[in-house]
């Protein structure tokens, strides 16, 4: 049915705008309204101040830039992104929703920074390596050693 519908036109002959037509669309035309940390609201600053706590616990030798953004592009599904890395302008852009929690931040800082350091795509074999591998340094760090 989805291929159906992706063959359409409409009246003028210009193809239906579908969902995957619509996320392509947004994201070509896409620019990210950032967030300065002066303008984070006090609890939403407490959150992003654990990001250098978490770059060091994560042992990352070349240091991402992290911005919060008010907008984010879409996924394939047409859902709006919570994260994502910038390797051309060697910086992690974050959803300011996940600031209301640290936990969320932090999750998704570690998952950026993973495709950071891999330099591997979502939905691959080699990320789901690399994030397990990141997982493993996390776990032997946060544990006593004895």
């Amino acid at each position: 049915m989805s291929a159906k519908l992706a063959q359409q036109v409409d009246l003028t002959g210009r193809p239906l705008l579908n969902l995957s037509r619509y996320g392509e669309a947004w994201n070509d035309s896409f620019v990210f309204t950032l967030v300065s940390t002066a303008d984070l609201t006090p609890p939403e600053r407490s959150v992003y101040e654990l990001t250098d706590a978490v770059l060091r616990l994560a042992e990352i030798d070349r240091r991402p830039g992290v911005v919060i953004s008010e907008t984010m592009r879409l996924d394939e599904t047409g859902h709006s992104t919570v994260g994502l890395w910038e390797p051309a302008e060697n910086r992690i852009v974050i959803h300011r929703g996940q600031l209301a929690g640290a936990a969320e931040y932090c999750a998704t800082l570690l998952h950026e920074l993973t495709h950071a350091m891999s330099g591997e795509p979502d939905n691959s074999l080699e990320f789901e390596a690399a994030l397990t591998a990141m997982l493993g340094k996390l776990a032997l760090r946060a544990l006593p050693r004895g």
